[in-house]
């Protein structure tokens, strides 16, 4: 699972194969619903390390972001493909959105804040169809508001720039 949850490449393939496994044994599921509540954890617990105080933990600190990143694209298919539902993604977009609102001011949680906002615009650009006719709609497109409005150290022009993206996907959305 791990193998097939960390390549973004092959990932749409992926998780078509995994749906086929889980129809074959149900035991699949389960073993994704663990993955996907450990992802949940790990991002939210996931630490930055600078390069200047430990090259060596900064490294697997990327390694492990880039491991989240090919999991928040597996995951996007995985929507596609009825693994997961389209609550699960919400709520996930929320829990990160609600993250970087809490740490927006604290300066060390900056490289933190770009992550989760990396992996919230990866689900919406994906997702934006359906996330529009959810009933949370709403929370997220507050909670992005929020995010936009709100300075602080945690935050740096780099977000502006993605939350502006996902305004303009969100603005596209509307006019359709």
């Amino acid at each position: 699972f791990e193998i097939i949850s960390s390549n973004d490449f092959y990932s749409e393939m992926y998780a078509k194969l995994y749906t086929n496994m889980i129809n074959i044994h149900e035991t699949f599921k389960t073993i994704f619903d663990e993955f996907l509540d450990n992802y949940i954890k790990k991002f939210l617990e996931l630490k930055y390390v600078s390069p200047t105080q430990d090259y060596d933990e900064y490294c697997c600190y990327n390694k492990e972001l880039s491991k989240i990143k090919s999991f928040t694209t597996f995951l996007n298919h995985c929507l596609n493909h009825n693994l997961c539902d389209c609550c699960t993604i919400i709520n996930l977009v929320i829990s990160f959105q609600n993250k970087i609102i809490e740490q927006i001011d604290n300066k060390d949680k900056l490289s933190e804040n770009e992550a989760l906002l990396n992996n919230i615009l990866i689900l919406f650009k994906a997702n934006i169809e359906i996330f529009s006719f959810h009933e949370k709609w709403e929370t997220l497109l507050s909670n992005n508001k929020t995010i936009y409005t709100t300075q602080g150290a945690g935050k740096n022009n780099m977000m502006r720039f993605k939350i502006m993206d996902m305004d303009d996907l969100i603005k596209k959305s509307n006019s359709n």
